[in-house]
């Protein structure tokens, strides 16, 4: 028994290039210094600069690639770089990133051939991305509910959420990257955390992308006190901050719970995992509490550990119901004849429109885009999906999430995968329950620094699938005396 334990720690021991995963930080540390530095003078210049010189390391240090896009894409405010008339949405910094990151695992896979794709993956993704097109190119062509511009903008956008995943799946080669991915998001989690806190106390400024007055972007300090508005870090708004939290925070939990890593190791999951909940607090973010206490139920369900469930998910609520501001949105939605008349006009504002394109195009939608209003999201994605896309659309969708469902879930089964595998896939078939909930409420799916995290995540799963068929059986303490997992 000492043994196997010893073996299993000697697997989890984690030992990363921390040269290379220090270069990388300190690479990404540098364009978000004198990105901010030059956002008024020479961007484009240190932009070209960049872009230029990075791929060269990227190319030789693929998991310096990995380093960089977790902590570029949550901690890169959503600063427009090339501004597109008549849009509130432009091209961005990590736009042109994305696209170099495939250009490099494409000259990789050039040169160094791998593994195949996806395709239990791709097949159902490639399917949905038809749909969103067909739709589309009907609402432009016979309906006229969109223009070409804006149905291109709106399907391009899906196309990159998606084409994240091949990222992470052509680079994460084994456990030991795997490993060092889930060490990295925990560094940017950390550092996302620790910019809400200065945030919060008026230090550094917020970055308010979500277009809801018909700006581009709006920077402000939060100098009303502790609590005094709702939170947003690098994120475009609260919400994506709050998505971004449903997405990492169940495998924290995991982690800061397995026996058989360190306690040290336990101790740090354990501070980030407390940290972030408070962060998420900060957020007011209704829709997406729900998600996650109910991701962190499944999460803790699946592992065994029954009784800490019934606990920890009235837990999880109840602390949020002590902050002044989460408490006057929450009796928002109890105090109903008073907020009636807000509650109505959001309503008219965007599910009624939703409705109205779905009547008139049940079957394949209005087209990607017809939705866009001045500054207004639609709440829930799948009221969203269901007017653009139709009812094929949703079906498309939903398919994607069942592969990516069952996908993790036997991945999280399978006693030849690595215990931090196991922990990893069960984490994140947490948080795809915890967003498949929050969507009711939000396009959550369509957030575009969740999105890219959250698919790039499901690359690396996808990835581990492969394998982790090739390993040989591996004892963890989810495997727990009675339990069936």
């Amino acid at each position: 028994m000492g043994n196997e334990l010893s073996s299993i720690d000697s697997r989890l021991s984690w030992a990363p290039s921390w040269r290379a995963f220090a270069v990388a930080v300190g690479l990404t540390g540098l364009i978000l210094l004198f990105g901010f530095a030059e956002l008024s003078h020479n961007y484009m210049v240190f932009v070209v600069a960049a872009g230029v010189t990075l791929p060269f390391f990227w190319l030789f240090r693929p998991m310096s690639l990995i380093y960089c896009f977790l902590f570029l894409i949550p901690l890169w405010p959503k600063l427009p770089l090339v501004p597109m008339r008549g849009f509130l949405v432009s091209i961005r910094l990590e736009d042109f990133c994305i696209v170099a990151f495939l250009a490099v695992v494409l000259l990789r896979r050039v040169f160094r051939p791998g593994t195949g794709l996806p395709l239990d993956f791709l097949k159902p993704v490639l399917v949905f991305l038809f749909c969103c097109a067909l739709s589309t190119a009907f609402g432009v062509a016979i309906l006229g509910s969109v223009d070409t511009e804006t149905g291109f903008l709106f399907f391009f956008r899906l196309v990159e959420y998606f084409s994240v995943a091949l990222i992470s799946f052509a680079l994460i080669r084994n456990h030991a990257d795997l490993d060092k991915l889930i060490v990295a998001l925990a560094a940017a989690c950390l550092a996302v955390d620790a910019y809400a806190m200065l945030q919060e106390f008026g230090l550094v400024p917020v970055f308010n992308a979500s277009h809801m007055s018909g700006d581009l972007v709006l920077v402000y300090f939060l100098t009303e006190g502790f609590g005094s508005d709702r939170l947003a870090a690098t994120f475009a708004g609260a919400v994506d901050l709050a998505g971004f939290y449903v997405v990492v925070m169940p495998t924290f939990l995991l982690l800061a719970l397995e026996e058989t890593i360190s306690s040290f190791a336990r101790a740090a999951y354990f501070f980030l995992f407390a940290l972030s909940l408070l962060c998420m607090y900060l957020t007011y973010s209704r829709g997406a509490l729900v998600g996650l206490a109910l991701g962190l139920g499944m999460a803790l369900w699946l592992t065994g550990r029954r009784r800490l469930t019934m606990a920890l998910v009235p837990l999880a609520i109840v602390p949020a119901l002590f902050l002044e501001g989460f408490a006057d949105r929450l009796n928002e939605l109890l105090d109903f004849g008073s907020q009636a008349p807000s509650l109505t006009s959001r309503f008219q504002e965007s599910w009624v429109p939703a409705w109205h394109s779905f009547m008139r195009s049940p079957f394949i939608g209005t087209g990607l885009g017809s939705l866009r209003g001045e500054g207004i999201g639609i709440d829930g994605f799948y009221v969203f999906i269901l007017g653009m896309t139709g009812i094929v659309g949703l079906v498309a969708f939903l398919w994607v999430v069942r592969i990516v469902l069952t996908t993790l879930y036997l991945l999280f089964r399978d006693v030849n995968s690595s215990p931090m595998v196991r922990i990893f896939a069960c984490g994140i078939f947490a948080s795809t329950v915890g967003l498949l909930i929050n969507a009711v409420f939000t396009d959550v799916f369509t957030l575009s620094k969740v999105a890219e995290i959250y698919w790039f995540l499901i690359g690396a799963l996808f990835a581990a699938e492969g394998f982790s068929r090739r390993s040989p059986r591996v004892v963890s303490n989810l495997v727990r005396t009675g339990t069936t997992i």
